[in-house]
């Protein structure tokens, strides 16, 4: 047993590091832990969570939370996510992320996002476009950062 979960805490290091998210745990009983929070994670989620990991640092979340069956904060959010934000730890002058409104209701992509980031503007529209028609979602607004503010976003 303990073979088979030394392989898959190898295969998690890889994929972690693969995904330029920080270094995970070296510790046996802390890879264990962590581990057992992505199982939990993906069982409360009913997917695999370790898919999230190009756009978001599914294990620093995990480090500091307990698994939700909702939105995660976007402080873990890479500049692959769809709604990377100046929220995240992992936004900086070089990839900035984009702004939400006060009110929640708007999304506002950085220029690099939209000009040299990994989702185009279209992609994002088109994201929030599903999204939004998803049950019980409240639907957000995107708009693009060169485009004059509107009275919502105030």
């Amino acid at each position: 047993m303990f073979d088979a979960i030394s392989n898959f805490v190898r295969k998690l290091e890889d994929t972690y590091r693969a995904s330029q998210n920080n270094t995970l745990p070296r510790s046996p009983l802390a890879m264990a832990m962590m581990a057992s929070k992505i199982g939990k994670a993906s069982d409360i989620q009913g997917r695999n969570v370790l898919s999230d990991l190009p756009s978001y640092d599914i294990m620093g979340y995990l480090s500091e939370n307990d698994p939700v069956s909702g939105h995660m904060t976007d402080k873990y959010k890479k500049p692959g996510h769809v709604s990377f934000s100046n929220e995240s730890q992992y936004s900086t002058k070089r990839t900035p992320g984009g702004h939400w409104s006060e009110s929640g209701a708007v999304f506002t992509p950085s220029e690099w996002m939209v000009d040299n980031g990994p989702t185009s503007f279209e992609e994002i529209v088109d994201y929030y476009k599903w999204l939004n028609n998803q049950p019980g979602e409240t639907g957000v607004e995107i708009r693009h950062p060169r485009a004059p503010k509107t009275q919502k976003e105030h």
